[in-house]
C-alpha cells in the first residue's frame, strides 16, 4: 500500500485524496524520524557504524539511490547527500560530482552508499568496478574513500569490513567485462 501510486490508491473504495497522500507520506516521515535521531555529532570509524548510519537513510525507497557521506580527518560527518536516483535495479553515478562535493565540504574521507531494493546487499562486479574508479578520482584531490555501503531490506554490507574496498596500491582492472556491467541509466527526475 505504501508503495502504490496515489492514482491506484484512489481506486480503493473509501480512500480519498487525503488518505492516499497520507499513505505516501508515511515512508518519508519514518525516514525523517530515523535520520533526525543522528542530527548531532556523528563519527563513523568502522563498517558496522557506516551500515548503521546509512540504513535509515534508505528506509522506504523502492528505487536505487546513491548517497555519499563526507567526513573530516577524525571521521566526523560533515554532510551527507543523495547524489543520484535511479530505477528499481540501477542507478547512474557521476564521479566528478562526488569529487566536487568532497572538495566543497572540505572532506578528507568519503563513504559511498547505495541500496539494492530488488536484490541482496552484496556488491555486483559493476559496483566494485565503480568503487575503484571513484576511489581513484578522489585520490587525485587527496581524499580517501573510507568505505562503500550497500543496503537492502534492513541489511547492509560494508566494503571495508568485507574486504571489497580497493587497495589503490595494487593494479586494478580498467573496466569490467562487458557482460558484467549494465548500461548506464539516467537518474530519475
Amino acid at each position: 500500500v505504501l508503495d502504490a501510486p496515489v492514482s491506484e490508491l484512489l481506486k480503493v473504495k473509501g480512500v480519498g485524496l487525503s488518505s492516499a497522500v497520507l499513505c505516501k507520506l508515511i515512508p518519508a516521515m519514518g525516514r525523517y524520524y530515523y535520520v533526525s535521531r543522528d542530527r548531532h555529532f556523528v563519527q563513523i570509524t568502522n563498517g558496522e557504524e557506516a551500515v548503521r548510519y546509512f540504513l535509515p537513510r534508505f528506509h522506504g525507497y523502492t528505487t536505487e539511490r546513491f548517497m555519499a557521506a563526507f567526513l573530516d580527518d577524525k571521521h566526523k560527518v560533515l554532510s551527507c547527500l543523495t547524489l543520484a536516483e535511479g530505477i528499481r535495479n540501477a542507478v547512474s553515478v557521476n564521479g566528478s560530482r562526488i569529487v566536487t562535493e568532497a572538495v566543497l565540504a572540505g572532506a578528507t574521507n568519503v563513504i559511498l552508499a547505495h541500496n539494492h531494493p530488488s536484490g541482496i546487499a552484496l556488491p555486483s562486479d559493476s559496483d566494485r568496478w565503480m568503487t575503484v574508479q571513484i576511489a581513484r578520482m578522489l585520490q587525485v584531490v587527496g581524499v580517501s574513500l573510507s568505505d562503500h555501503v550497500i543496503v537492502c531490506e534492513g541489511d547492509g554490507i560494508s566494503f571495508a569490513s568485507s574486504g571489497y574496498l580497493p587497495d589503490l596500491g595494487q593494479e586494478q582492472p580498467l573496466a569490467p567485462a562487458a557482460s558484467q556491467i549494465s548500461p548506464p541509466m539516467k537518474p530519475g527526475k
